[in-house]
C-alpha cells in the first residue's frame, strides 16, 4: 500500500505553494510492508535407533516430561553466537528426550504446542520523491529500507539427537539493508 503525502500544490496542505516550495515539499509518498508472525509449535526430534527392516518415516525419540514441565528456556539476551554449546543458547531441556527402544517407533508427539518457536517481526519501508520536469517527464527518487528496525532472528533449535548442539540455537540472522534508485518516466 502506498500513501501520497497530502503536501504541495493541489493537496490539503500548502495547496497554493509556489514552484520552488512545491518542488521541495510536494510529490512525496511512503509505503510499508509489515510482517508479524508468532512462532510455530516445536517439532519432534528423531531417534538414532531404527527398527529392523523399517521402511517408513523417521523414528521419533522417546519423550519424558521433565520436572516442572516441558517449556522453552531460551532467552535471546543470553545468546552467544561464538560458542554453540553455551548454556545461554539452550532452547529446551534436551534431557527430556532419549532414543527409542529397539524395534519401537518412539513416543514423542509430532508437535509440542506448549513450546513455540520465537516470533518474527519485520518492517520494510519505501520513501519516494517525484519531480515533474515537464508535462511529459517525471523523475522519481526512491529510498528503500529492509528490516528498518534492525531486528535479529534466531534459527530453529538443533533437533538432531546425534549432534552435540541438540536443543541449542546456533544461528542468528537479520540486518538492516537499504537501496537507492532513480527512474525517469515519460
Amino acid at each position: 500500500m502506498t500513501w501520497d503525502l497530502p503536501v504541495g500544490r493541489n493537496r490539503s496542505l500548502l495547496a497554493g505553494a509556489g514552484p520552488v516550495l512545491n518542488a521541495v515539499v510536494g510529490g512525496w509518498s511512503i509505503s510499508a510492508l509489515l510482517n508479524y508472525s508468532s512462532g510455530t509449535p516445536l517439532g519432534h526430534p528423531n531417534s538414532r535407533v531404527t527398527p529392523n527392516f523399517w521402511n517408513g518415516p523417521l523414528i521419533y525419540a522417546n519423550f519424558t516430561t521433565p520436572p516442572g514441565g516441558f517449556k522453552r528456556v531460551f532467552n535471546p539476551d543470553t545468546f552467544n553466537p561464538w560458542n554453540a554449546v553455551d548454556p545461554g543458547n539452550r532452547f529446551f531441556d534436551p534431557s527430556a528426550f532419549s532414543d527409542a527402544a529397539p524395534q519401537s517407533l518412539g513416543n514423542s508427539p509430532n508437535r509440542f504446542p506448549q513450546v513455540r518457536m520465537l516470533w518474527t517481526w519485520n518492517e520494510d519501508a519505501t520513501l519516494v520523491k517525484s519531480f515533474t520536469i515537464q508535462e511529459r517527464f517525471r523523475l522519481l527518487f526512491r529510498l528503500e529500507m529492509f528490516n528498518i528496525f534492525n531486528r535479529h532472528y534466531f534459527g530453529s533449535p538443533n533437533m538432531n539427537t546425534n549432534n552435540p548442539y541438540f536443543g541449542n540455537i546456533i544461528i542468528a540472522s537479520g540486518r538492516r539493508a537499504g537501496q537507492l534508485g532513480a527512474r525517469l518516466e515519460w
